[in-house]
């Protein structure tokens, strides 16, 4: 199973690995198809020793990514919403494991898985457009993965908030709280991550991915107890 070009989009640009949701009239909403291509992504990423940092973005300016594309699933047997769970799993620890610099481009929403991708990234750089939310709990679904990426990257008071209430973080409070690293103008957006990720990618790339490994390990630890724990929640 694989998306088609026209769903997603990877382009190297000086040593820069850019990855863009292109499905901007869904919202750049995820399929399975499209999340199995970031997952190749990553790897290609990884194994190819001229690309020294990674952009995740979305097409279209309306958002980053809506999350999950739950809306046109023609198959909903166990068997396919265990792979879609542990797929999505797979690629969160694989963004965590990224030994090189992973950065957001967040323009417009990012909701839900949407949002945990940005999380996963080592920076967020986002537009006055990008408004952030992990709404599950309006559709009556708990996210274990969006309350430990929020709890253990910023606090749990935090995670409370967001995930009891499912409310929208505009930019501004997104810049208070830390869940980006900075705000740029709409046209500025990809100059500027891009500059980033090869400022990051200009360090000592063992230093790095040993320092980010070391960083990340309880997220790590604590991702993997959440998703043994959604398994029983999502039968």
């Amino acid at each position: 199973m694989s998306a088609t070009a026209s769903d997603t989009i990877l382009e190297i640009r000086d040593g820069v690995a850019w990855f863009t949701f292109n499905r901007p009239q869904k919202a750049n909403a995820l399929t399975l198809a499209m999340v199995q291509a970031l997952q190749q992504a990553i790897q290609q990423s990884t194994d190819d020793h001229a690309i020294r940092a990674l952009v995740l973005t979305g097409a279209g300016g309306r958002a980053f990514s809506a999350g999950a594309d739950l809306g046109s699933l023609t198959d909903n047997s166990a068997e396919f919403r265990n792979l879609r769970r542990e797929t999505f799993a797979a690629v969160m620890r694989a963004l965590l494991d990224f030994g090189k610099p992973a950065i957001a481009a967040v323009d417009g929403a990012a909701c839900g898985y949407g949002m945990m991708l940005a999380m996963g990234c080592d920076q967020t750089i986002a537009t006055r457009k990008a408004r952030f939310s992990l709404p599950e709990i309006n559709k009556g679904t708990p996210t274990l993965t969006g309350i430990t990426l929020v709890s253990e990257r910023l606090n749990n008071t935090l995670a409370a908030d967001l995930v009891l209430s499912g409310r929208w973080v505009e930019s501004d409070e997104a810049l208070r709280l830390a869940l980006v690293k900075e705000i740029v103008n709409d046209e500025n957006l990809m100059e500027r991550a891009q500059t980033v990720a090869l400022a990051l990618g200009k360090h000592n790339a063992t230093a790095y991915a040993q320092n980010k490994r070391w960083l990340n390990r309880e997220l790590r630890d604590a991702l993997a107890a959440a998703s043994r724990e959604s398994a029983t929640l999502h039968p």
